[in-house]
């Protein structure tokens, strides 16, 4: 278990209290990462030399020893009083598994009765004696912008509808998340996906209103079946097919397709060529020209801005081998080229964003001033922060060297585009620490920092010009403001990429684009259904932080987000028609009230119970360990190495049902430890199949949806479930507190944040207990507004 997972004793839930310590040799029990605070000594009646060490060394030590100690956490380092000091978040986990009764595991030899009482008093003396952790905000490795926040950006800095950052790699994930700055690596592959993705932006931002030639070379491409590039450069089509390729049309226009051909031809009729735009042919043609003598052959077409496929096509092949004439056997086509010139005669005007960069298409001795201005004012808000006049003049040095090459305005200024989005103040988030500063210490961020902090987190995206006014009158140190701007940006349709970023990824419902169900066992399947079922559990998101309802409610709703494919999929066709929706597919989502525990927040969405189930089955274990990892934050460690995996034999012809194949499987201790508490949850979810319907029978066997958890506390299905977890609402609260903060930050959570993220629940709970409240905290909050100094 990683260290983010460590929390206060208070917020151990009964669900979790404890991994066992001792029993197996593989059986992780406690977690804990070293403070590095010092003890001298323990005061009281126990002491660490006479209570604790002989109870670590007879119970702790056989399991956690040597480099491949579970989870790391050893005991055969801490043999000596000095060797205990600074240990407190170990020592308040053991000593919360030990009051638990959580160690060790149901079926395992207990320690005497009075060796475990003075291991607690031990530990009673020692959390009084050690300090409290200090605080630390944290360092966020630099990092890059992941593909939503480049597409974003691009729409936010241009106002344009762009998506290039759909062709990058996939982003890496670090604890659940797609923006943590340890993992978000940059490949040779991306670099490359960078160039091509600033040059699309700067040809679709600033447009050429002269005309141009968007020319594709034939022997430049890839021959086709049938083609073969001649030694003059052309490309000899000796069947039907077509040359072409895809160019980035300027501007919407009037435009003239051409194609440079000649033919050798044979038959009773010349060779016959078609041109076309995006797979329409514009016109056909006679291709009567033949060798050194070829023709441009071309049509007027309208086309509209953006990537367009331009193609010159052979339509008439003729092979008659046995003619007398040999020069009559064989008609073929050649091409030099197919281009668009254009645009003649724009029919709009040009766009927002080529107006913002050019308000005007200066004269030749006005150019390079102009180009200063407009890069000026794209730098400060690509890179997100006030630039100098050195940093602006670099990249103007390159649109002077192509206007001096003969390039018109337009064209050169897109180099300085181009250079700009390729510029790692763009593409990365930076956060300097000024000079002078000793390394370790704490600084405040900066203003414009703040800013794009609060941005980033909320929309996924760059400051907007009120954020940026801000910034620049040094007012984002203010909680006040803060928390208004909090408000306001929640409140704007960009901050839905909270539940499309966050929600998805906390959820882990990406998921569901890899999920096949069982076409036999679930027949329904299709992607108009995974569609309604990914929406769902996005609305509850959005509705539960626009409509600043209580957090407890993505557990505890009453009410569901419907669709007519979920209605029926859920059985719940009546109560969404009360509501006010259609059966026959038109009338959308609609907040529908129910009267069930079945439905109602986000435990029982077919979004869930499909990503933790497999293909032919569900899966109580999946299931058990998202509720773990997604609900409490406290992931259970992965087996430990050698074991055969837990359901290996579980697609066998069942003989009983699947709690009962896994009761066996629970025999071996090594996986008990973890699937003592793992399953039972998991059993809660049993009245769910494999994509989320409603279900008493699994197959030919009666559902059984209850468990035991170590605790000693009883689940009887799916509401004991809820219950539970609302009893102990707090637990939850901070745990999506530390989801919230990771995602925020881009960092995994440390014992350091342990104080933050009780202050945020705190002020969560005061603030009425809504996402918004959470947010709010969390952004006044140290470790958003500072950060540790490194050098």
């Amino acid at each position: 278990m990683d260290s983010y997972n460590e929390v206060e004793v208070s917020f151990q839930p009964r669900l979790l209290r404890g991994w066992a310590m001792t029993g197996v040799a593989a059986a992780p029990c406690i977690t804990g990462w070293v403070v590095a605070n010092g003890l001298a000594s323990v005061q009281g009646t126990r002491s660490f030399d006479k209570d604790a060490l002989p109870f670590l060394t007879a119970h702790c030590l056989p399991c956690h020893q040597g480099a491949e100690a579970p989870q790391g956490v050893r005991f055969d380092i801490v043999r000596t009083r000095d060797e205990a000091a600074g240990r407190r978040s170990l020592w308040a986990r053991v000593q919360s598994v030990l009051e638990s009764g959580a160690m060790p595991p149901s079926g395992l030899v207990r320690p005497p009765a009075a060796d475990l009482q003075r291991m607690k008093e031990w530990l009673r003396a020692a959390l009084k004696s050690l300090p409290e952790d200090t605080p630390d905000p944290g360092r966020v490795t630099l990092r890059r912008l992941n593909r939503a926040e480049y597409n974003n950006t691009i729409r936010d800095l241009f106002g344009i509808d762009l998506r290039p950052a759909d062709d990058f790699p996939s982003d890496d994930v670090g604890y659940g998340f797609e923006n943590i700055g340890d993992v978000l690596s940059t490949s040779p592959l991306l670099l490359e996906r960078y160039l091509g993705a600033a040059q699309m932006v700067a040809e679709t931002v600033i447009e050429l209103r002269e005309p141009v030639a968007l020319r594709v070379e034939a022997g430049d491409l890839p021959p086709g079946g049938g083609q073969r590039v001649l030694p003059s450069g052309e490309v000899l089509l000796t069947t039907n097919g077509e040359v072409g390729s895809f160019v980035r049309v300027p501007a919407l226009g009037s435009y003239r397709i051409r194609a440079s051909a000649w033919g050798q031809q044979a038959g009773p009729e010349p060779c016959r060529m078609t041109l076309s735009v995006d797979g329409k042919v514009v016109q056909a043609f006679r291709v009567t020209a033949t060798r050194g003598n070829e023709f441009v052959y071309e049509a007027p077409v309208q086309v509209e801005a953006g990537r367009r496929q331009i193609a010159a096509a052979f339509i008439n092949d003729y092979y008659n081998p046995g003619h007398e004439d040999p020069a009559q056997r064989d008609r073929n086509l050649a091409i030099r080229y197919v281009e668009l010139y254009g645009p003649l005669a724009p029919t709009q005007p040009p766009s927002q964003a080529h107006r913002w960069l050019v308000p005007r298409t200066p004269s030749k001795s006005e150019a390079p001033a102009e180009a200063r201005a407009a890069l000026g004012r794209l730098t400060e808000r690509a890179f997100r922060r006030p630039v100098s006049a050195q940093e602006v003049e670099r990249i103007a040095r390159l649109v002077d060297q192509a206007l001096s090459e003969g390039d018109s305005y337009e064209a050169a200024l897109r180099l300085g585009v181009q250079a700009v989005l390729v510029s790692p103040h763009f593409l990365f988030r930076v956060e300097p620490d000024p000079p002078g500063l000793r390394s370790g210490s704490i600084r405040k961020l900066g203003s414009y920092e703040v800013a794009s902090r609060l941005s980033y987190f909320l929309w996924s995206s760059m400051p907007d010009e009120e954020l940026f006014d801000l910034a620049k009158k040094d007012q984002l140190a203010d909680p006040t403001v803060l928390r208004a701007q909090v408000k306001r940006m929640l409140e704007d349709p960009k901050a839905e990429a909270l539940s499309d970023e966050f929600a998805v990824q906390w959820l882990t419902l990406r998921r569901l684009d890899i999920s096949s169900p069982d076409p036999t066992l679930a027949p329904e399947w299709n992607e108009e259904l995974l569609a309604s079922i990914r929406e769902e559990p996005k609305r509850l998101f959005q509705y539960v932080l626009r409509e600043r309802r209580p957090i407890r409610e993505f557990l505890s709703a009453n009410y569901v987000f419907l669709d007519a494919n979920l209605a029926k999929l859920y059985g719940l066709e009546n109560e969404y028609r009360r509501a006010g929706g259609t059966l026959d597919g038109k009338g959308g989502f609609v907040r529908t009230t129910i009267g069930s525990s079945q439905r109602g927040g986000l435990l029982t969405t077919a979004a869930v119970l499909t990503v933790t189930s497999n293909p032919n089955r569900t899966s109580p274990v999946k299931r058990g360990k998202w509720v773990l990892e997604t609900i409490l934050a406290e992931a259970p460690p992965p087996p430990p190495p050698g074991l055969a995996p837990l359901e290996g034999d579980l697609d066998t012809v069942p003989s009983e049902n699947i709690k009962a194949r896994l009761e066996r499987h629970r025999r071996d201790p090594a996986c008990a430890v973890c699937h003592v508490k793992m399953d039972p949850i998991g059993f809660s979810f049993e009245n769910y199949d494999l994509i989320g319907r409603w279900r008493t029978q699994d197959g030919p066997f009666p559902v059984d949806a209850s468990g035991d958890l170590p605790s000693g506390e009883k689940l009887r299905g799916i509401s004991d479930l809820k219950n539970l977890l609302l009893k102990e609402e707090d637990n939850f609260v901070h745990a999506l507190a530390q989801q919230v903060l990771t995602y925020a930050l881009g960092r995994g959570a440390t014992d350091k944040d342990r104080p933050y993220l009780q202050r945020i629940v705190r002020e969560t709970r005061n603030g009425g207990g809504t996402l918004e409240a959470m947010i709010a905290a969390l952004v006044t909050s140290e470790p958003f507004l500072t950060k540790r100094v490194e050098r």
